[in-house]
């Protein structure tokens, strides 16, 4: 009796199993040349049988959002695992999961653009793709996790630049990449893998964020190019246990720049700096090949927090490095897609109104329902687009059917939409500068009189040469500029 109920429940257990393969593999689909499968009406892509070489991931599938990209095991499928004939990917904003092995082997690949809402970029989803030499990441980027191996082989890239919202570095995540010349670690990872960056050969520089507080085993093992390493005060640990040591094999390592003092440095890496493989000390134990500098003050970039925020936006003296920090720290401009905050770069329209609605501090969850035709409600830059132009402070261009995505944000469209803002949000708008001071004041538009009268006299804009007095009203306004106005703003808010 007792063998007859066992066999029953044996039975009913496989029936469930198979059950549940047939209803994963009922809701296995294909559109646009892409397999996918459905599961509480989101789409995860399991494949792709087209020929394309420039792929752009659909946001949605048969009508169900997009929202992975990987394997699915029931099928037999791996995504776009070994395909050869790829060279470029973009992924959508409806996309939060990379996953496991998604783009793996896939040896021809040479540019990723990664969507705003990726949240995880899984286990080995770029290993091995040996031609990859950029990952983009959009400028809102969500992504907390890389996970083991994700990048694991890809010896053409070059440059990676680490999202400032990253908690988690995998184990070997970055081993092999080849060709890799520095790596700035942000201030948000709180924890690196073992032999992350094991035999990065050209590896000369690495900046550890504050968030780090363990430098594990074999992290940087065979760098043997590795120069110079500088880390915060808040470093508790490095790994120096036998066969396992951090920086095993640095041969080259001469500078290594810690913002505590000696005496916190000697808890860290051990009195003897057995952290480092001996490669600090000859055979009386005595440092000889690299410097160990302690105390802030003798970092040559001064190793601050904004060091680790933009790389080009390290020099003090220049005139838009504390506007810059001062929009960054207030949360109403965050960096370009590559990590950098590119202040020469041009400011777009839509990028403007971002700012402007993260200075209002205004609740975008309602504006839903976009009236131009080159905003697409799925858009990142969409609510602050429809949320500005339903307050009256942002107009379309030509017959007002389209925003303007992608354009330039002039000077006197700027001095407008502000102008506008600061009207509706009870700033006195009353001053008036005399323009006809300026010799190009005959260029500013009708529209825009009024708005670059007030901007003038309330110094948010002025001459752009020191040698004649110009207003230039429909040069475009750099992000450097764009920091420094809207800082001004805030003064006369």
């Amino acid at each position: 009796m007792k063998k007859k109920v066992l066999f029953l429940g044996l039975m009913v257990t496989v029936m469930v199993v198979l059950m549940a393969m047939l209803s994963i593999s009922a809701s296995a689909a294909s559109d646009k040349g892409f397999t996918y499968t459905v599961e509480n009406n989101k789409a995860t892509i399991t494949g792709y049988t087209g020929s394309a070489t420039a792929i752009k991931i659909p946001s949605e599938l048969g009508g169900y959002d997009v929202v992975a990209i990987g394997r699915e095991y029931y099928l037999g499928s791996n995504g776009f695992t070994g395909n050869t004939q790829i060279i470029s990917v973009e992924i959508p904003d409806t996309v939060k999961s990379i996953d496991q092995s998604a783009f793996n082997g896939c040896t021809n690949l040479k540019e990723v653009t990664i969507g705003a809402n990726v949240e995880k970029i899984g286990y080995a989803a770029f290993a091995n793709c040996e031609n990859l030499e950029t990952v983009a990441f959009n400028n809102n980027a969500k992504l907390t996790t890389i996970d083991d191996n994700a990048f694991s082989g890809c010896i053409k890239m070059t440059s990676f630049v680490i999202p400032h919202t990253v908690k988690t570095l995998g184990k070997t995540s970055f081993r092999h990449c080849d060709l890799l010349t520095e790596i700035f670690i942000p201030n948000s990872v709180e924890t690196i893998g073992s032999s992350a960056f094991l035999h990065c050969d050209n590896l000369a520089k690495v900046v550890v964020g504050s968030g780090v507080k363990e430098i594990p085993k074999s992290c940087f093992y065979d760098c043997v190019n590795l120069t110079s390493v500088y880390f915060h005060s808040t470093l508790e640990t490095i790994h120096n246990a036998a066969g396992e040591v951090a920086f095993a094999n640095c041969t080259e390592l001469k500078y290594v720049y810690y913002q505590g003092n000696y005496d916190a440095w000697i808890n860290i890496g051990g009195s003897n700096q057995s952290a480092f493989n001996n490669t600090f000390k000859d055979e009386n134990n005595v440092i000889t090949n690299t410097e160990i500098n302690c105390d802030k003050t003798t970092i040559p970039f001064g190793l601050d927090d904004n060091e680790f925020r933009f790389p080009d936006v390290a020099n003090e003296k220049a005139w838009y490095y504390d506007e810059v920090y001062y929009c960054e720290d207030n949360g109403y401009i965050t960096g370009t897609d590559k990590g950098t905050f590119n202040p020469n770069g041009n400011l777009t329209r839509e990028q403007f109104v971002v700012i402007l609605a993260r200075v209002s501090g205004a609740d975008l969850s309602k504006y839903i329902n976009s009236k131009f035709a080159d905003v697409k409600a799925t858009a990142w830059y969409a609510p602050s687009v429809i949320w500005a132009n339903e307050e009256g402070y942002v107009n379309g261009v030509g017959d007002g059917t389209k925003f303007g995505v992608g354009q330039n944000m002039t000077r006197e469209q700027l001095a407008t939409m502000f102008f506008r803002y600061a009207k509706a949000n009870g700033v006195n708008v009353e001053g008036k500068a005399d323009l006809s001071d300026f010799a190009d004041a005959a260029k500013v538009g009708s529209w825009a009189k009024e708005a670059c009268e007030w901007a003038v006299k309330s110094e948010l804009i002025g001459s752009t040469s020191t040698t004649a007095k110009t207003l230039a009203p429909q040069m475009a306004v750099t992000r450097g500029q764009a920091a420094k106005i809207f800082m001004s703003y805030d003064n006369i808010a």
